[in-house]
């Protein structure tokens, strides 16, 4: 039986043309004599279902069919297009058929017994007469698809449909997600184009002629969708572009803020690019967007394990000017970390770098503490000039005792 809307199996519906093609099935069935027939397809578009009684005879020279009611008929080879012999399965169907009693019952073990034997149009008959002769026979119901909810046997597309939910995909959904799926689709259409657009620009500013080079710049410039950000920062990420390149790339970010998507781009060239001076232009970009609304993406990055990134998440906040960080910078002053070195020989050392054991060739996790100069001079910064150097418990208490709003600008009256 097909499947989904064009069938019954599987829990599914069927089409009202599919449930006549099937009544008509029956019909000639019933009409039809019992025993095996072979059936004729004739030139003129019609049929005829009987036993072709001269079916040895070669060459064929005339068609002799016996009918159901022992009446015989001759047709001639030029009226007969073709002639079908009955499935012995469909045969033993017609037998059983003929002596089947006209109950729910009778219906539902028939069905059954046609689900075995892949005669599925039957199948679906006798599913359906069970449930006219029997409303709440449940293995005709759920063989037909049916479910019971509340009491109501109701078909699972319809009862979908009548909470609101729509077919997409494959699947019931409910319009809001339709949407969605579609908004995200065409997303993703844009963030191709864009990926096109910002290579075709690049190639222009490498290689083009000087106009090429000057409508290329333009465009980087002109960028106004979030939705290019994908592709601008693959490009900014990528250790062996020009700074020229890059230069362009950041302003192009820049122009996009305060979209989250253009923000994250810039701190992660904070965060990760060699180039100081690049690091130093993308700061200014965030700068320009009142800075302190990004403190957040440098914020966790002063509990890094890479020294270094400290460093350059502490010089962010120090130029962003949001005083809400100083409780973190204080306490990313000095940072602990781990290293795990080869020794030789059993050696216990300590000193200003750290404390660490290491035992013949093994290895051993040393535990070092690193004064972190960007972090002191964020703090500086931020404080306008205040300096308790690397001591944590002096900037805690100075911090407690100014009571600082948690937004105020210690440098509001410069």
């Amino acid at each position: 039986m097909a499947a989904t809307a064009q069938g019954i199996c599987g829990n599914m519906l069927v089409p009202r043309t599919r449930l006549a093609a099937s009544a008509a099935v029956m019909a000639i069935l019933l009409l039809s004599p019992v025993g095996r027939a072979d059936i004729f397809e004739l030139t003129n578009g019609s049929r005829i279902t009987g036993t072709w009684i001269n079916a040895d005879e070669k060459p064929v020279k005339r068609y002799v069919i016996q009918l159901e009611e022992g009446a015989q008929i001759v047709l001639t080879p030029t009226q007969v297009h073709t002639v079908r012999r009955e499935p012995s399965a469909l045969a033993s169907y017609r037998r059983a058929l003929a002596k089947m009693p006209d109950t729910a019952e009778a219906h539902w073990e028939m069905a059954q017994r046609c689900e075995k034997a892949k005669l599925s149009d039957q199948q679906e008959y006798h599913l359906r007469r069970a449930v006219e002769l029997d409303p709440d026979h449940e293995g005709a119901r759920r063989a037909l698809g049916f479910v019971r909810i509340r009491g109501e046997w109701v078909m699972p597309d319809e009862y979908f449909q009548r909470l609101g939910y729509v077919r997409h995909k494959g699947k019931w959904r409910l319009p809001q997600e339709v949407e969605l799926d579609a908004r995200k689709q065409q997303e993703r259409q844009e963030r191709a184009q864009w990926r096109t657009k910002v290579r075709r620009w690049r190639t222009g500013i490498l290689r083009g002629k000087p106009e090429d080079r000057q409508a290329a710049i333009a465009g980087f410039r002109q960028i106004d969708s979030p939705l290019a950000v994908d592709a601008i920062a693959k490009l900014l990420g990528d250790p062996k572009e020009p700074r020229q390149l890059k230069e362009l790339y950041i302003e192009s970010l820049g122009n996009l803020l305060p979209a989250p998507a253009a923000a994250s781009a810039l701190a992660d060239t904070v965060l990760n690019d060699a180039d100081m001076t690049l690091v130093e232009k993308a700061v200014a970009q965030l700068k320009r967007h009142d800075g302190r609304q990004f403190s957040h993406l440098f914020v966790p990055h002063l509990k890094s394990p890479d020294n270094p990134v400290i460093n350059r998440a502490a010089y962010a906040l120090g130029e962003l000017g949001d005083p809400s960080v100083i409780p973190a910078l204080i306490d990313a002053l000095i940072t602990e970390h781990r290293k795990q070195v080869v020794g030789s020989g059993l050696t216990v050392g300590r000193g200003s770098g750290g404390s660490g054991l290491t035992a013949g060739r093994g290895s051993a996790i040393v535990k070092y503490s690193l004064k972190n100069k960007s972090v002191q001079s964020a703090l500086s910064q931020l404080t306008g000039g205040v300096n308790h150097g690397y001591d944590k418990t002096a900037w805690r208490r100075w911090y407690a005792s100014t009571r600082l709003p948690a937004r105020y600008d210690v440098r509001r009256d410069e």
